[in-house]
This record gives structure tokens, C-alpha cells and sequence, in this order.
């Protein structure tokens, strides 16, 4: 079927209905050829004659607005127009029908005519004044393209598939699968059940697994406020934390660098490697790099 479409629009006759288009639109445009009534013939299938002013009325359906059109433009229309008509002629001929009540749940299924998901008349309007279009052309094609629909899915349902696809659609169909399932609770309850002297015995052996080390910080920020009486990081401050990092050198301890410089009470934390108490709760005040130093120690 549509290699026949590509046959015509390629012949010689297609050029010459082509040309006996393509002659007026240039010189004077689509109005005076087709909106005079002219009655030409621009194509025929099987004794079927079409005319010049079906094919304008075509061309104006499917033209975008402000389009300018050429000759390549035309032909696009004409191959387009005569192929619509072919498919028509197939489905005519297969006997593809669709009555007044189908046309009617078909456009009421239609989401853009519904409102809280119930067909709305009113949308139905609002469309067609949208679109700029009448009932009558509107239901038309929408017909023309459910038969469409039906005349494809007609020829691609005598179309018998592969055997790979049949062997592989039955075999997801009909698949089978063996399953063993596994009570793990009773193997546990028969398998890990010790009794209390190997758990004690396992317990003096292995003691080193379940020791944890614990280590006391002695925190303290220090901040200008506490140093110099002023929340000016200023030279005095720096001046005075240098002297306090003498003093750790020299091997001061915390509490005797507190009392000199009067910077209040240390903060305690008593903490494991992974900066967490002995509730196991992870002390959000402590750096990591802190923690991890403290253990290096």
C-alpha cells in the first residue's frame, strides 16, 4: 500500500498533476484556483475521482498558519493527500465501520473532554472553538482515524511471528520455579543453643574481644571572651594564647594553666575510640580529629 503511494507521487502523471497545482499557487496563490468552484481532476484511483478542490480543502486542514508554500511543500501535501486516500479505499474495502454510538463513546472517553472524569459538553465546545474547528469535520476525521486504527491492527494481526518469539512468550507464560524454603528459627533453636559453662569457658578464653578502652578528656575552649575579657580576637588574645602553648611545652597541666589564666572549668568526657560514651552515645562536642589523637596517645 504505501509503496504504491511512493510509486505515484514519483511518476510522470504525478509531476504533471503536480505542476498543474504548483502553476497557480505561485502566480496567484490557493484562492483563485480553489475557491472558485474549479472542479479539475488532480488524481483517480480505481475510476475514483478527486478534485482540485478536495485537495485544496485537504491542504488548508493540514497547512500550519502563516505557512509559506512552495513546490516541495505541495508535493509533500499531494503524496500525504493521496495516500490518505488509499488507506481510506483499503479499509473501505475490508468493510471497516463505525457507527453513530461507537463515534459517540469514542469521544466521550476522550480526556480532554472530560470534567472531574465525566465527559463535559462544554469542554467538547471549548475545544472546537480553540481549535478552530466544527463538529462535523472533527467527528469525521476522528472516524477516519479509528478506522485507520482498526484496518492496521486488522493487517498486523495476520501477520504470524517468529517461532523465537512464540518459544519465548510461552516460556514466560508457563515457567516454573522450585523453592525451598528454610525455618532458620529452628535451626537456631537445635544448632545454637550452648550451654552456660561453654559460653563462661568461651567467655575467659576470648576476653580480650569484649574489653573496651575508655579514655577521660579534659576539655576546654578557650575564646577571647575568657581570656581577655573581650570578643575581639585581637593581638593580646593571640599574644596570650602563645604563651599558653609555651606552657604546654613546657609540660604544664591543664588545671594549673586554667587557675593562671582564670579560663573557669573543664569539660570531662569519658569516651572510647570511636568518640562515643559508656551508653554508647556518640558526644557530638568532640572533633573527631580530637578523638582520634587522644588515642594515638
Amino acid at each position: 500500500m504505501l509503496s504504491s503511494i511512493r510509486k505515484f507521487s514519483t511518476s510522470w502523471y504525478a509531476k504533471i498533476l503536480l505542476g498543474i497545482i504548483v502553476i497557480p499557487f505561485i502566480f496567484w496563490g490557493m484562492g483563485g484556483v480553489f475557491t472558485g468552484g474549479n472542479k479539475n481532476v488532480i488524481v483517480v484511483i480505481d475510476k475514483d475521482k478527486f478534485s482540485t478542490q478536495e485537495f485544496a480543502n485537504f491542504v488548508r486542514s493540514q497547512q500550519i498558519a502563516n505557512e509559506k508554500i512552495n513546490s516541495e511543500r505541495i508535493d509533500q501535501f499531494l503524496s500525504t493527500f493521496i495516500g490518505s486516500k488509499l488507506i481510506e479505499k483499503e479499509y473501505n474495502n475490508f468493510g471497516v465501520k463505525l457507527s453513530d454510538n461507537s463515534l459517540s463513546k469514542l469521544i466521550k472517553i476522550q480526556k480532554e473532554f472530560k470534567k472531574k472524569n465525566k465527559f463535559s459538553r462544554t469542554k467538547y465546545e471549548e475545544f472546537l472553538i480553540f481549535n478552530n474547528l466544527n463538529a462535523v469535520s472533527f467527528e469525521a476525521n476522528l472516524a477516519n482515524q479509528e478506522k485507520k486504527k482498526q484496518l492496521l491492527n486488522f493487517i498486523g494481526g495476520g501477520i504470524i511471528p517468529s517461532k523465537f518469539i512464540v518459544n519465548d512468550i510461552y516460556n514466560k507464560i508457563n515457567q516454573k520455579r522450585k523453592i525451598e524454603i528454610i525455618n532458620l528459627s529452628d535451626i537456631f533453636i537445635k544448632e545454637i543453643v550452648f550451654p552456660e559453662n561453654e559460653i563462661e569457658v568461651y567467655y575467659e578464653n576470648n576476653k580480650e574481644k569484649y574489653s573496651e578502652i575508655y579514655k577521660s578528656l579534659k576539655v576546654l575552649e578557650i575564646n577571647p571572651k575568657k581570656l581577655i575579657g573581650t570578643d575581639e580576637f585581637n593581638d593580646i588574645f593571640f599574644k596570650k594564647i602563645d604563651d599558653i602553648h609555651d606552657l604546654i611545652i613546657q609540660g604544664a597541666k591543664l588545671d594549673t594553666i586554667i587557675n593562671e589564666y582564670n579560663l573557669g572549668k573543664a569539660i570531662i568526657f569519658k569516651i572510647n575510640k570511636f568518640g562515643k560514651d559508656s551508653n554508647y552515645k556518640t558526644i557530638n562536642d568532640l572533633p573527631e580529629v580530637l578523638v582520634k589523637n587522644a588515642f594515638l596517645i
